[in-house]
């Protein structure tokens, strides 16, 4: 997840062409459904968050955690479905979002 929107930012996707920060995306695809730049903060927290969480289940104590255990197929659903959203076209990629 967090490979494929690093990767975006910087071109590998795009044909060598970065599409540049929030700002300049949204200045070149503007739209009345645009949101603010500032809207997708939120996605900061969450690649921490993500981060934190898998240190936290690498550790040795964690391997035979049943917890972990019986979310980890759910949890490694929705980073795959969170890392093809850029790739998958507008209808299909609000199911994907909802995945």
């Amino acid at each position: 997840m967090l490979f494929t929107n690093l990767a975006i930012g910087t071109g590998s996707f795009t044909e060598g062409k970065a599409r540049g920060d929030i700002q300049t995306v949204y200045y070149l695809d503007q739209s009345d459904f645009t949101p603010a730049p500032f809207t997708f903060a939120v996605w900061a927290p969450i690649f921490l968050s993500c981060l934190a969480f898998a240190v936290f289940q690498a550790r040795p104590k964690e391997r035979n955690n049943g917890v972990l255990d019986r979310f980890a197929l759910y949890y490694a659903g929705a980073l795959v479905a969170n890392a093809a959203t850029p790739f998958a076209p507008i209808g299909w990629g609000l199911i994907v979002v909802l995945t």
